[in-house]
């Protein structure tokens, strides 16, 4: 399984802009990672003759984050499902044609419930909303993922029990788990939900690369009761649920970090 893991797995940059995708590819990384909101504020005619210009250049455009634009709130009163349904069908439509598999939310303004009693109805709309574009992405082959987060972040779905319950509750095979380094310290996780809900882990992304200072020569070893876990530690762990697929690599991260990584996952 091991051999499997490190022969499939792939590196992405996340990047924040259509400029930053001619360094991202300098540096060696074959996939980038954008916010959906970054394909959507173009045109129609705008968008035709950028698709072309990025499926020229070779990369991979398979995993796309942050569906909705920032400041939208799903779990607020008043929050407009078909709108929001509409702008998804059109951005999804978008992304897929630019060859989009992997879609990912972990947006904790997205789902901040209010204090109140209605909390319970909001999250059943949540999760009718969810049903919505899960429908939508599987149309177009796409797994769509949902990322536990910390109380700092947002009030819902604060850990890996709550979100596969979620998932189970929708019922749509298409929808899975999405998991950031920070996510172990943020929302206490346990080695051993992480090992046992793996299969559901669909992407994964380090957020941190401060102890990233040329060839890691580390051992990866449990994090502290605060900060972010070394990027061995985490890395060890997708590697024990023999994860195959993509690792983001932060915004700062380069062709050296990316070097780094590529030894580090050969030694864990």
């Amino acid at each position: 399984m091991k051999g499997k893991a490190t022969m499939n797995l792939r590196w992405a940059k996340r990047i924040g802009h259509l400029s930053e995708i001619e360094q991202a590819k300098k540096q060696g990384f074959q996939i980038v990672q954008l916010p959906v909101t970054e394909i959507m504020r173009l045109d129609d005619h705008t968008f035709i003759d950028i698709k072309e210009r990025l499926l020229k250049t070779g990369l991979s455009f398979e995993v796309f984050e942050s569906p909705l634009p920032e400041g939208v709130n799903t779990t607020e009163r008043g929050f407009n499902i078909y709108a929001w349904i509409e702008y998804l069908k059109k951005a999804i439509g978008r992304i897929s044609e630019l060859g989009c598999k992997t879609l990912v939310w972990g947006d904790g303004q997205a789902r901040i419930l209010p204090q109140e009693s209605e909390a319970t109805v909001l999250k059943e709309n949540f999760n009718q909303f969810l049903f919505m574009v899960a429908e939508i992405t599987e149309k177009k082959g796409i797994v769509f993922c949902l990322e536990p987060l910390g109380p700092k972040k947002t009030n819902f779905l604060n850990s890996l029990e709550e979100v596969v319950g979620v998932l189970g509750s929708v019922g749509k095979k298409n929808l899975a788990i999405a998991i950031a380094s920070s996510d172990i310290i943020e929302t206490n996780m346990k080695i051993e939900d992480i090992v046992h809900y793996g299969d559901l882990i669909a992407h994964a992304y380090l957020d941190s690369l401060e102890d990233f200072a040329g060839p890691i020569m580390g051992k990866a070893t449990f994090p502290k009761a605060s900060g972010t876990p070394h990027p061995i530690f985490f890395l060890s762990i997708l590697k024990k649920i023999s994860y195959n697929k993509v690792i983001a690599l932060p915004n700062n991260a380069d062709s050296e970090t990316l070097l780094s990584c590529k030894e580090a996952w050969n030694r864990v």
